[in-house]
């Protein structure tokens, strides 16, 4: 480790590192996180290794304790605007909780926590993919890494129009989306090609719709039915959106622990 790196966090776990990764580079600060992939798929040992956040950044953001308070917010990005990097500083925690964030409603807030672990979790599943791993196929009925995450993306861009635009998808975003939404035979073969650092852009741009649109709507709002689909009501259409991310990173870590072995890389 070099004299320029500075410990900025020592967590708890794995996905309150992930965060406090994810705030950090958000605001262009370079951050190194030492065998985040190990811990990925050993959350266990986390509590026996530690898990050690390092920035490239000056010590103002220094910090030994186990969670950083919310009062840190300030200091942290210099008295700015509360941005949706601001409001996932305020997830990190120690031990995990689910609870209400500063700027959200008491039952937007949890839903919140609940969407950040969930993407926390997926981050650290995919990380150190190269191109040639994400657009790996297991078997000719598989679905690769890419558009694994590509249909993530695509999936909350979808609830998006639905619960917060009230309406149906266009024809040019049907079609835009579809190979992502349907994945199959026609997301193996165009959503190939891109690396890693595409696929994290397209999580990052819907999430950060996401955070600002929630921000704006109160608690009544996720009882109330989906106008395009009035059985739905917006708490479940977000529960859902948690939900398929949950179950698409599990086919990922499935998947990541049966790529080929290559000189250098461990699976």
């Amino acid at each position: 480790m070099e004299d320029d790196w500075v410990e900025v966090q020592n967590c708890n776990w794995l996905h309150e590192a992930s965060v406090v990764v994810s705030v950090l580079e958000a605001d262009g600060i370079e951050v190194f996180l030492p065998d985040a992939h190990t811990l990925g798929a050993r959350p266990e040992l986390s509590a026996a290794l530690g898990v050690f956040v390092y920035s490239c950044a000056r010590p103002i953001w220094h910090a030994h304790a186990k969670c950083w308070p919310r009062q840190s917010l300030a200091r942290l990005h210099r008295k700015m605007p509360m941005t949706s990097s601001d409001r996932d500083c305020q997830m990190i925690q120690a031990p995990p909780r689910i609870e209400s964030i500063a700027g959200y409603s008491p039952m937007v807030g949890r839903l919140v926590g609940m969407l950040t672990y969930a993407r926390s979790t997926t981050l650290a599943a995919v990380e150190g993919l190269t191109t040639a791993d994400l657009d790996h196929l297991h078997d000719a009925e598989s679905n690769s890494f890419g558009a694994l995450l590509a249909h993530i993306a695509v999936v909350e861009r979808s609830y998006q129009i639905q619960t917060f635009e009230e309406r149906l998808f266009s024809e040019q975003e049907s079609e835009r989306m579809s190979a992502a939404l349907k994945l199959g035979a026609e997301g193996r073969r165009s959503l190939r090609g891109c690396p890693l650092e595409h696929y994290l852009d397209e999580l990052t741009s819907v999430r950060r719709g996401t955070l600002e649109a929630v921000a704006a709507r109160d608690d009544a709002w996720l009882e109330r039915s989906v106008s395009p689909a009035p059985r739905m009501n917006a708490h479940w259409a977000w529960f859902h959106v948690a939900e398929e991310e949950i179950n698409h990173r599990g086919q990922i870590r499935w998947l990541r622990a049966r790529l080929p072995k290559t000189d250098g890389r461990q699976s």
